[in-house]
Parts: structure tokens; sequence; C-alpha cells
């Protein structure tokens, strides 16, 4: 089997495959793993017994706005696919997977050679920025799912927007994000670096935000209800963890990061809000957060949510995309964007210690039931098999219903 994966191992859809071939070392030894770069990641795949190759043909179409990000688009998918479906010829895998919606050359072997393919939705993003443009968001998804024999979706609310955008309900299957409940309880006892526990010290309560500073992820709403919130707690802690600044997308998350900074300044808050940017002890501070806060204008699913609720951390967020689904009984959940019932649903939980331990309790057990790392791995076994023997079957005509 073949794995598309042209991610970087701090990035969630990669965490997905990791874990995934983490759960199911059967499948991971009969994996072929693509990077299109040589990442840290070459060597964790290799740990769990999978091959590893790299191409850098299979980078991601990204929607940069650069006459460099186009060229490397052409030449990707022009040069590049030769080499590409030389290589498909000469190794001739039973399968394809492709971890990201955002590559076309798997589907392009697909067609070719009639290789069954896979294609993992990991972004919801298209019914945000397409919002109402019902044609716009058909044609987009059926450029993406062209040569797609199935569309793997990472939660129900994605399953469903995909549906809508015109996608056949039963090429959508739903196999949601696998988090590795024992091992974030064992990595969230782990001690904070000595300056952040430090600080900690002097300060109260904590609130933590996690993901990449950009204008989706809405850390400026978070910002715009942080007065509020100081006023009844003037020791408040607002931590952002994630990636300062990117080149790469739609967005333009470096103008973002420095409308953050400058609103942090205007406002008065530098001695509240720390942007510590990516860190590899995420599990260490959300078990120390009072709160965690998340205000994502749109989900897909929300790795950050189900992790620090298995953290021992209740969740305030709004309730966008599979925000809901994902958080279950451990949060408290507002209308998106209204920053006035977020200031006070965060007020008011931080009030109510006995609320924000029944909160995390009945998140941990929603969140190992739902997406428990080695049922969810099992899931994605028996989808992948189940696909490719469904097409042997059918090109021998030995299926019967």
């Amino acid at each position: 089997m073949l794995f598309l994966n042209p991610w970087e191992r701090r990035i969630g859809p990669n965490r997905y495959l990791v874990e995934m071939l983490g759960n199911a070392p059967g499948l991971a030894q009969k994996a072929t793993v693509v990077l299109h770069e040589a990442a840290d990641a070459r060597e964790e795949y290799q740990r769990l017994g999978c091959k590893v190759a790299v191409w850098e043909e299979i980078a991601q179409i990204r929607a940069g706005k650069s006459w460099g990000n186009l060229a490397g688009l052409v030449k990707r998918h022009s040069l590049g696919l030769g080499r590409v479906l030389r290589r498909f010829g000469a190794n001739r895998p039973d399968l394809i997977v492709s971890n990201t919606e955002h590559l076309l050359l798997g589907d392009l072997a697909s067609k070719f050679f009639g290789i069954p393919h896979l294609k993992i939705f990991h972004a919801i993003t298209f019914s945000y920025r397409l919002q109402g443009r019902h044609r716009a968001i058909r044609a987009y998804l059926r450029i993406l799912t062209f040569g797609s024999t199935r569309i793997i979706a990472v939660s129900d609310t994605q399953k469903r927007a995909l549906i809508s955008g015109g996608l056949a309900n039963g090429a959508v299957i739903m196999v949601p994000n696998p988090i590795p409940v024992k091992e974030l309880g064992r990595d969230a006892l782990k001690p904070l670096p000595a300056s952040l526990g430090k600080r900690l010290k002097s300060t109260g309560p904590l609130l933590v935000n996690v993901g990449r500073i950009s204008p989706l992820k809405g850390q400026d709403q978070l910002i715009e209800a942080l007065p509020a919130l100081i006023k009844e707690y003037p020791n408040l802690l607002c931590i952002f963890a994630g990636q300062l600044g990117s080149d790469s997308g739609l967005e333009n998350p470096n103008d973002f990061l420095n409308t953050i900074q400058k609103r942090i300044h205007d406002l008065g808050l530098a001695n509240h809000v720390l942007l510590i940017g990516e860190i590899d002890y995420i599990p260490s501070l959300l078990r120390r957060a009072d709160l965690y806060v998340h205000t994502s204008r749109m989900e897909s699913f929300c790795r950050s949510i189900a992790e620090a609720l298995v953290c021992g951390t209740p969740v305030v967020a709004f309730d966008s995309g599979a925000v809901p689904e994902v958080a279950g009984p451990g949060a408290i959940l507002v209308p998106s964007g209204d920053t006035a019932a977020l200031a006070a649903a965060i007020i008011d939980l931080l009030s109510r210690q006995e609320l924000r331990e029944l909160l995390a309790n009945q998140g941990h057990e929603h969140v190992a039931r739902y997406f428990g790392a080695p049922q969810v791995a099992r899931q994605f076994t028996e989808v992948l098999m189940r696909e490719f023997h469904a097409r042997q079957c059918a090109g021998f005509n030995q299926c019967v219903e």
C-alpha cells in the first residue's frame, strides 16, 4: 500500500497517519509512506516498520498567489507527473492513500493504472471560504476527487459538508482523528520548562489556546474577550501556542500576527498574553490550564480540543464546524463569533470548580470512547481492506451482494 503523505511531523494530518499506522502494525509493515521531503517524519515511519520514499513531486497544491507557487504546481504536474507515473508503474501498489485533499497525483495514477485510491480530507475550509457559492464548491470538490475511489472524512460534520457539496453519499466514509489517550495522559505529567513554570506560579487563572496563528483559527476573537476577563481576574494569563506566521495559503498569517500583536499592545494586555510559538510540551501545558479556549471560525475536527479533555482540562469554544461533535459533553459552547458570550462563559466556568471537573471527566470519557487511537486504527484498516478486496472482486467478477 502506498501512502502519499506530504506533511511534516508536527502537522495534525501527519499525526493522523502516524497514529493509524502505529496502532496497526500489520498495516504498517505493508505500507510505503511517500514524503515530499526528508523530514523528521522519515525516521518515525521507519520505526513503525514502514518503508519510506521521498518524492519531491508530491508536494501539496498550495493556494498561494505567487508566480513561484504557480510555476511549482505546473512543474510537479507536468514533468513531475511523468516521473511519478513511472514509479507507480514500476511498483504497482495494491492501494493508494493520499493523506491530503490537496494532491492530484494519486488521482492521476489511479486513472492511469486502475489502482484503488482513497483520499483523506482533513479540511473543511471550502465550506467556510465558499459559503453560499454552491457551484464553486461543487467544482472545487470535483477537481479534487476526480480520481478517488473513496473519500475519507475526519468527522461526521465534514462528511455532511462533502455530501452537500455534491459528492455521492456512498463515496464518503467517516474515520475520525485517532487520539492517543494513554500516551497523552503520560505526557501531561511531564514538567513544563522551568522558566514557564516559574511564570505560572505568579499568575492565574490560566487560559490556553492551541493552533497556528491565523484568521481561520480566530485568536483575535479571544484577544477581544480578554479585557472583560481581566476585570474579574486581574492576574489572568492567556497562552497562545502555535506557529507564528507563514507564507503559504490564501490567508496572510504574517499580517494577522502583526494585527494581533498591535491589538495586544493597544488593549494593554502585554502582561496577560504569551505567544509562545510551536512547542513540544502541549499536553503538559494543557494539564496546567484552568480552561482550554478555542475560537476557530471553522473546524473539520479539532485535535486540540480532544487533547485538552484527555489532559483533564474543560473547554469553552465557539460552536463552529465539528467542535460540538468532538467536544461532546466536555465543553461549554457559545455562538460562533459572539465574544461577549465567550467572555461570560469563561467567567462563569472559572467560578465553578465542580462543573469544570465534571466537564473534564465527561469529556475524557467521550474522547476515549469515540476517538481512542486503537479502535479508530482498526476502523481505518477495515476501510482500506474492504476497498482493496471490493476492487479485487469487481475485477474478477467474484463479488456477490
